[in-house]
C-alpha cells in the first residue's frame, strides 16, 4: 500500500506542468502578458512629478494594449512617449499602449515610460505597487523598485 501510494504521488508529480510552460500556454491563448524590471528614479524633497519604466513581454499569438496604471504613490500614472524634433524633445500622452503578439516592449529613460504626477518624494530603496490594466490580459500588480538617480 505505501509503495503505491508513493508511486501514486511520483506520477502525479510528473504530470505537473512548470510555471514556464504555463506562462507559455496562456501566451498562446492571447491571454497573458508578462511585466518585469520595474523601477522608478528617486526623486528630490518636493518634486511632484516622477517617471518608472518597465518591460513588457508578450509571449501569445494575439496583441494586446495597456489601457490603464495606478498606484497609491501618485494622484496620476499615464503613458507619456518622448519624441525629439528639431532638437526640441517634446512628451505627449499616450491613451493606450500597443504590446504586439510575440513582442516586447521597453519602457525606458528618454523615450515611452510611465509619469506619475502628485507624487510624494521617492527614496532609494523603497517599493511600492503599481497596477496595469491591459485590454485583454486584464490586471496586473508589480512591485516598483525605487533607485538613485544615475543608477541605471
Amino acid at each position: 500500500m505505501y509503495r503505491t501510494l508513493i508511486a501514486l504521488t511520483l506520477v502525479l508529480a510528473a504530470c505537473q506542468q512548470t510555471p514556464e510552460a504555463q506562462n507559455q500556454q496562456a501566451g498562446q491563448a492571447g491571454a497573458s502578458v508578462v511585466v518585469t524590471d520595474v523601477w522608478a528614479r528617486a526623486t528630490a524633497p518636493g518634486q511632484a512629478t516622477g517617471a518608472l519604466y518597465l518591460t513588457i513581454d508578450n509571449p501569445g499569438a494575439t496583441a494586446d494594449e495597456l489601457v490603464a496604471l495606478s498606484t497609491d504613490r501618485a494622484a496620476t500614472a499615464m503613458v507619456h512617449e518622448t519624441r525629439t524634433e528639431n532638437g526640441l524633445s517634446r512628451m505627449r500622452m499616450l491613451e493606450r499602449l500597443a504590446i504586439p503578439a510575440g513582442a516586447t516592449v521597453e519602457l525606458r529613460p528618454g523615450g515611452t515610460h510611465v509619469m506619475l504626477d502628485g507624487t510624494e518624494p521617492m527614496s532609494a530603496g523603497e517599493t511600492f505597487d503599481l497596477e496595469l490594466r491591459f485590454a485583454r490580459a486584464g490586471a496586473q500588480v508589480v512591485p516598483v523598485t525605487v533607485v538613485e538617480p544615475g543608477a541605471r
